[in-house]
């Protein structure tokens, strides 16, 4: 993980030679192969991963492997104790574990064991993309910056929706600091999509 780490960080980095070679899928799989000695190591309920082999999917690169097993088996796999937690403020229902545990030799291999003792949610907020993709009939983000800056909430929030008169001497400026980089082509494209008729033009 840390090689990939450490070339993810090259690649995005706009003042380093490798910028932007991205990797492959191939590439980023061979960086998230499990180690060799961890096949077949058996659970602490002396079940192996090829006794349960038929209810086992790994991701690519096997970073992940998601089991399909009993309540009761995982309690016998992790010494733990399963019950139903119910959140009253999202009024959710989850299936977790106050403690669970992993034979010593499992520990450089395995670095999370999901669902356990995580009681976090990641997504707080309500669930904001169908808002953030509402287009109006000029295809673009309706007039708000909650959710996207575009420039149709740009021109809303600044009061300048309005036809110019001399167009063609009008510019818009994108300013960077400090090591912010400005893409010019992605400029392009955000142009091109969101705002129709205006030039898609930069200069450096």
């Amino acid at each position: 993980m840390d090689d990939l780490i450490a070339n993810l960080m090259e690649i995005s980095d706009p003042a380093h030679d490798r910028y932007p070679q991205h990797l492959s899928r191939t590439e980023v799989a061979s960086f998230l192969a499990h180690h060799p000695s961890c096949a077949g190591t058996s659970s602490p309920g002396s079940h192996s991963i090829k006794s349960i082999a038929r209810t086992l999917n790994a991701s690519v690169g096997n970073e992940w492997a998601t089991l399909r097993i009993s309540v009761a088996e995982v309690e016998r796999m992790l010494g733990a104790k399963y019950s139903i937690y119910h959140n009253s403020a999202s009024r959710q229902r989850i299936v977790q574990t106050l403690t669970y545990s992993l034979p010593r030799k499992l520990h450089q291999h395995i670095d999370v064991v999901a669902p356990t003792t995580y009681f976090g949610t990641f997504h707080s907020n309500p669930f904001l993309l169908p808002q953030a993709l509402a287009t109006d009939p000029a295809g673009v983000p309706r007039g708000s910056c909650q959710t996207a800056i575009t420039p149709a909430c740009l021109r809303a929030l600044h009061n300048t929706d309005y036809v110019p008169v001399s167009a063609s001497k009008n510019k818009t400026r994108v300013t960077r600091y400090l090591d912010d980089f400005v893409s010019t082509s992605d400029l392009q494209v955000c142009v091109a999509l969101s705002r129709n008729g205006v030039s898609s033009s930069c200069d450096s």
